[in-house]
């Protein structure tokens, strides 16, 4: 009856047991605090990421803006509006009438809208020959935050296909 049914353990193996526990935990906050310095870095790269988003939808929303002339859509407008003229060349005396000069003020706006956007450089003009407000995104995740200028302006990607595809000879952009 008095023999212990446990293993009693003496000042020795505690010492040791208490040792390996610290050396544990030093080695686990070691972890801790890389996988904290690791989680602060992938935040400013997402933040990073958040904001060329950002520019990207902002380019987006821009060039949307501009009316395109092969839009199929501004194509069925224009369509109309050559019928609209059409009919009227041949019946002059229905010019006045307020269904005809609301249609003609529609198709005078569209076609001054086109007409203004193709003698100006505009958002679409700009985005189609390669700049951006946003830089071209990497195939993986950046190891350094992709962040952009303060103030947003479209810029000239800076990347041999930029190169090979847009600036071909100075004549393009003319």
């Amino acid at each position: 009856f008095g023999i212990p049914t446990h293993r009693t353990y003496d000042a020795a193996t505690w010492s040791s047991l208490a040792l390996r526990a610290d050396l544990q935990a030093e080695h686990a906050a070691a972890d801790a605090a890389a996988a904290q310095a690791k989680a602060d870095h992938l935040a400013l790269v997402a933040q990073a990421c958040a904001h060329q988003a950002q520019a990207a939808a902002k380019e987006g929303a821009e060039v949307a803006a501009v009316p395109n002339p092969s839009d199929p859509l501004i194509k069925d407008v224009l369509r109309a509006c050559s019928q609209v003229r059409t009919f009227l060349a041949a019946h002059p005396d229905r010019a006045s009438e307020e269904a005809w000069l609301k249609l003609r003020r529609v198709c005078g706006g569209v076609e001054g809208k086109l007409a203004e956007g193709a003698e100006t450089v505009t958002a679409r003009t700009v985005s189609d020959i390669g700049f951006h407000l946003y830089d071209a995104p990497p195939k993986e995740l950046p190891k350094k935050p992709p962040w952009l200028p303060d103030s947003l302006e479209y810029r000239v990607p800076m990347d041999e296909a930029f190169e090979k595809q847009v600036l071909k000879s100075p004549a393009d952009f003319l």
